[in-house]
């Protein structure tokens, strides 16, 4: 195995047996979704494959949009009747299923890092965190960190509906 791919595995638990083990991401993985019919196989991290979930051949791979670290995806979720994949990182991107073509993009105000928007069950709102970070001269790393709350975004009209409270813990 090339020691620039990532393997996705799937298991039957209750055989303990190994189903399928295919190599295809550059980059690790930290989500997976599968179908509502359970035939397909969608993960990603700093990529996102497609697979067949029966044979695990690789049906397509898309990196365009997640470049490695710039867009980490951190969570998937499949919308619009299945036809719709969400991955959530540092933006978040609706692909068409089964064939990984990107269908629209929204990019929330520059977040830290480590820090990502959530989806809600069908994609259509996310929770944003509102951190605010300011130079001090009383802090040993230099900085303070503060903890606003969380903006709901409807991402459809890419605009503010909520704002959850204004928590400030400065860290």
């Amino acid at each position: 195995q090339d020691s620039s791919q990532h393997t996705v595995r799937l298991w039957d638990i209750a055989a303990d047996k190994e189903l399928l083990a295919n190599s295809g991401h550059h980059y690790s993985i930290s989500a997976l979704q599968f179908s509502a019919d359970g035939k397909l196989l969608i993960s990603a991290g700093g990529d996102m494959c497609f697979w067949d979930a029966a044979s695990g051949k690789q049906l397509g791979r898309n990196e365009g949009e997640t470049q490695g670290n710039n867009n980490w995806i951190s969570q998937l979720q499949l919308a619009a009747g299945g036809k719709e994949v969400i991955a959530s990182g540092n933006q978040v991107t609706w692909w068409s299923v089964p064939d990984g073509r990107k269908l629209r993009t929204y990019k929330p105000k520059t977040i830290p890092y480590g820090y990502r928007p959530t989806l809600f069950p069908g994609g259509r709102k996310i929770a944003v965190p509102i951190i605010e970070v300011e130079k001090s001269k009383t802090s040993a790393t230099g900085f303070v960190t503060h903890y606003r709350g969380a903006s709901i975004i409807d991402t459809e009209k890419r605009q503010e509906v909520r704002r959850l409270a204004d928590v400030d813990q400065p860290q």
